[in-house]
């Protein structure tokens, strides 16, 4: 894994987390709390330490795939540079269709 495709996937997995965060934060302090929810539900602090942990794990995880592809198959590597950005284009997007920012 090279450090510039580690920064460039950090960056891109931070960029929609932000942008999710942004959605959702109104809402999380409007209408969701007045919710009634199940009593399995998470407590509000895992949600920010799982998100955290999953958007780490693409940025490292897509880096090491995004170098191994560029190594072996460049058209490959452009394919899922391109999946990639659709995936955290929709993840950001979501907040803001479910939370209606």
């Amino acid at each position: 894994m090279r450090l510039k495709t580690l920064l460039v996937t950090g960056l891109g997995t931070a960029a929609a987390a932000t942008v999710g965060s942004l959605a959702s934060k109104s809402a999380l302090q409007s209408w969701y709390p007045k919710l009634t929810k199940p009593s399995y539900v998470p407590p509000d602090l895992a949600f920010p330490i799982v998100w955290t942990a999953i958007y780490a794990d693409l940025a490292v995880t897509s880096a090491i795939s995004i170098d191994e592809l560029r190594d072996n198959d460049a058209a490959e590597a452009k394919k899922y540079v391109a999946a990639l950005g659709a995936n955290l284009a929709l993840n950001a997007g979501w907040s803001w269709l479910f939370f209606g920012a």
